[in-house]
């Protein structure tokens, strides 16, 4: 592979120079003793070569002193056509500039880069201050993430197409669906008025990560852009190379308090809520859908990619299906033989070893088990089958099961569950006491694992009363 030879100081400017290893013509000016030539600006660059040969592609750098500029000669290769340039290595440091001068016909139709061996790419565009001197284009770009040695690639010009994200709402919600079991408590308006609705809701914004990992399919993210995204269409213009996109739901509160937290990385958002210490319990999350892609190709050949002739340019349609990771759990205790000896509830119920957050590219919950919180309400006098009951019911909103995607488990036996899982509530007895009652639910919940009714029927008969 070709490589240029160069020595660089700390903070010095690239620019574009470049002397053969024999042969080449030397700079013409006041040259120092170090062999460095002082040039009052860019232009003069390319004015003290005048008399090279037509054809050199030059590459350099340049040092600003407090009078004006050196030139630091350091090139071992000379080129007569871009086509040579491709593919020579350079050592380069971040934070510098880097300037690019060729006969400006080479870049007609043609783009230069600087690739990081990341997979970064920094493209050179023309510096509309100095456009042509002398028949030369001078074309610069600024390296933030550069380091070491890294490589000129030169590549037709063509310009990053339009993608466009389509995101469509998806989930199987059945009030029994799940694995749950008949859901006898009903939600009526004072339930709506108090708890909200007992199903999800259809998302309509969004917030957008897209995640750049540069000529690695599913690799380290090198950029992420944000947008937020009013709407289920979403278009824009993405570089050549791979991408992963994230897309999640805009939260939505019932009460307009927010339970919800995020914590973004470069290659990764976790959602989770925060502890109530007045209930010793976790809030439980709202309803949150999330959509990932990777290895997302957009390539110079366009493939996949359709020619929109109304506007004139190359679209791909991406279709993400946006699916639930929080999880809905309708819940009901069943009270027979009651005869007003449970009079009512606090309200407060927690059902316990349910995931505090979740991993929104992978799905995954997380393993951090906590006992979330959710209110309930007692209904009196209910019928099943001709039975008169009483039934406390609510609706828990959760993260699901530890370490687990439901969306991707098929069944019950393919959980991997090691927690225990309790409910309890607080209530109130006829002779005035309070007390709570705890029910183990944790076959109830596994074969829940996407949320579904949770029944619990006690017999109050069976329970002895002071």
């Amino acid at each position: 592979m070709k490589k240029f030879l160069m020595s660089f100081a700390a903070m010095l400017v690239i620019v574009a120079c470049a002397f053969a290893q024999s042969g080449a013509p030397s700079l013409k000016g006041d040259v120092n003793e170090d062999g460095t030539v002082n040039v009052a600006d860019i232009n003069a660059i390319i004015a003290i070569m005048k008399n090279v040969q037509e054809h050199y592609f030059y590459l350099g750098t340049i040092q600003p002193t407090a009078e004006n500029y050196k030139i630091i000669p350091g090139m071992t290769n000379s080129f007569t056509s871009l086509d040579e340039v491709n593919g020579t290595t350079v050592s380069v440091d971040a934070g510098q500039t880097l300037y690019m001068m060729c006969p400006a016909e080479w870049m007609t139709g043609k783009k230069v880069v600087i690739e990081d061996k990341s997979g970064e790419t920094f493209r050179f565009s023309e510096d509309v201050d100095n456009t042509t001197v002398l028949g030369y284009a001078i074309y610069k770009t600024q390296v933030w993430e550069v380091s070491s040695e890294a490589t000129i690639k030169t590549s037709p010009d063509v310009e990053p197409p339009i993608v466009e994200l389509l995101f469509e709402a998806y989930w199987d919600y059945e009030i029994s669906y799940g694995g749950g079991s008949a859901w006898y408590y009903g939600w009526d308006e004072t339930d709506r008025a108090i708890f909200g609705e007992l199903s999800y809701s259809v998302p309509t914004s969004f917030q957008l990560r897209r995640y750049y990992t540069g000529n690695t399919p599913m690799g380290t993210p090198l950029k992420s852009l944000a947008t937020y995204l009013n709407g289920s269409t979403f278009r824009d213009i993405f570089d050549f190379g791979y991408w992963d996109i994230l897309a999640w739901s805009e939260v939505q509160t019932f009460d307009g308090i927010q339970n919800l937290a995020f914590d973004e990385s470069l290659e990764s958002v976790t959602a989770y809520t925060n502890k109530n210490y007045y209930q010793s319990s976790y809030y439980q999350p709202e309803q949150l859908f999330s959509a990932f892609e990777r290895g997302i190709e957009i390539n110079q050949n366009l493939t996949g990619f359709v020619y929109d002739t109304e506007r004139n340019m190359w679209t791909k349609k991406l279709y993400m299906i946006l699916e639930p990771v929080t999880y809905i759990y309708p819940v009901q205790v069943i009270l027979h033989n009651n005869r007003n000896r449970i009079i009512g509830v606090s309200g407060s119920a927690t059902l316990s070893g349910m995931a505090r957050s979740t991993n929104l590219n992978t799905g995954v919950s997380g393993t951090d088990a906590v006992a979330v919180g959710f209110n309930v309400r007692m209904k009196k006098n209910m019928d099943i089958y001709g039975e008169t009951v009483d039934i406390v019911g609510g609706r828990l909103m959760t993260f699901g099961i530890c370490g687990q995607n439901g969306n991707r488990v098929r069944s019950a036996s393919d959980v991997n569950d090691t927690e225990q899982h309790y409910l309890d509530m607080e209530v109130q007895y006829s002779n005035g006491n309070t007390g709570n009652l705890t029910f183990d639910v944790t076959d109830q919940v596994r074969r829940c694992y996407k949320g579904g009714v949770i029944t619990v029927e006690f017999d109050m008969d069976t329970m002895p009363m002071n």
